[in-house]
């Protein structure tokens, strides 16, 4: 069954940014300005590891993103620049879905191409991820409905008709199984990229912070995790890897009282 992965799609944006790097059209410490030439001088520092990163100071949210209007990513992201920075770029980790409106953007940019149709050429093809796509295409497979409510009072959700670069794609249990074993080799990415995917961001104090591009970096009972949530109206996921174990555990749920990150450790803890 296709669900609605949200910001598990965020380790997918990471990779085509990383794949541009190995192109060498780009470089995760490039300023924002090289690619937004109207960035307010705010903005314009910003690195493309900070956006990465959550690390950049950008708002969570643009006022200008709307659920049910398919508009472009820049228009999205320029309703942002009025905005203050919330906080020095690189001072702190703050989650910020803006910053991955704007990935998108410089991706569409440096490859020359719409986004998606690169993520399409350059990872899902080539992965065989026969049913990830980006949500406002045809799944190709029975789709998940989205619930909300809770005690057994559910209400089908409205799915959004805009695209966020910031929870992109749908995918299945299946595709997803498949993408991890492909993150323990070179098909894809090669190992110095997914070692940078897999750093804790240093921020400006020299302190490291669990987050890295794409991805949430922890240790749960000594042991290491690489792992990301999502949440979209009427989906909960989660994506947890236990590497040194070779053991990961994907959960895929429609319904927004779901906790998929209980359920998914519930499960590795029978195999750990």
């Amino acid at each position: 069954t296709v669900f609605r992965i949200a910001s598990i799609s965020k380790q997918f944006i990471a990779t085509g940014i990383l794949l541009l790097v190995e192109d060498g059209k780009l470089a995760l410490d490039d300023r924002l300005d090289k690619f937004l030439e109207d960035a307010p001088p705010t903005w314009a520092p910003l690195t493309v590891r900070r956006l990465l990163s959550h690390t950049s100071g950008l708002v969570r949210e643009s006022p200008g993103y709307v659920p049910i209007l398919r508009q472009p990513d820049i228009t999205v992201i320029r309703a942002a620049y009025p905005l203050p920075l919330q906080f020095t770029p690189g001072e702190k980790y703050q989650y910020s879905n803006v910053g991955y409106f704007t990935l998108a953007e410089i991706m569409r940019r440096k490859s020359g191409q719409p986004w998606p149709e690169f993520m399409t050429e350059r990872v899902f093809k080539p992965a065989q991820l026969t049913a990830t796509s980006t949500t406002d295409q045809p799944p190709r497979g029975p789709r998940a409905t989205g619930y909300a409510g809770k005690d057994g009072n559910w209400t089908p959700v409205v799915d959004a008709l805009a695209v966020r670069p910031s929870g992109a794609f749908q995918s299945t249990v299946l595709d997803l199984a498949r993408w991890d074993t492909l993150l323990d080799g070179d098909k894809i990415l090669k190992a110095a990229s997914r070692k940078e995917m897999w750093t804790p961001i240093t921020l400006n104090d020299g302190k490291h912070y669990g987050y890295g591009l794409g991805w949430t970096l922890a240790t749960k009972d000594g042991r290491q995790v690489i792992r990301h949530g999502g949440s979209q109206s009427g989906f909960r996921t989660e994506f947890m890897r236990f590497p040194k174990e070779r053991v990961t555990v994907i959960v895929l749920a429609n319904s927004d009282e779901a906790k998929p990150a209980v359920l998914a450790e519930l499960v590795a803890a029978k195999f750990l």
